[in-house]
């Protein structure tokens, strides 16, 4: 990043001059600690990256897949309905299929992410 700062001769401008090469100077400091924030950065970045490898290892070993069935009756049903006649059978049963096993390892990895 460069800046560029300018000035002027004249006695009426000399306290706006002042600052601005003050500001210039200030300035010059700045690049080296962005270099440094870069490396600390980068590190970061890796290890995460890292992390994020091995728990995907260790959720592949653990996680298995499990199917569910689920009882689910409806509260706002018209009379004469498909769903009405659910309800009076005891419910409609939905099935889904939920991944179990490593649910640790997935709060984790969701931590990572947002890191």
């Amino acid at each position: 990043t460069k800046i560029i700062v300018c000035g002027s001769l004249h006695p009426e401008h000399s306290a706006e001059t002042l600052n601005t090469l003050r500001f210039g100077q200030d300035c010059s400091g700045i690049s080296n600690l962005s270099r440094s924030n870069v490396a600390l950065v980068t590190g970061r970045i890796k290890e995460i990256d890292r992390q994020i490898e091995s728990l995907m290892e260790i959720i592949k070993q653990k996680e298995t897949w499990e199917t569910r069935e689920v009882k689910r009756m409806d509260s706002n049903i018209e009379e004469g309905t498909l769903e009405a006649e659910m309800n009076k059978a005891g419910g409609e049963v939905v099935r889904t299929t939920v991944p179990v096993g490593a649910e640790t390892e997935h709060e984790l990895l969701e931590k990572l992410h947002l890191e």
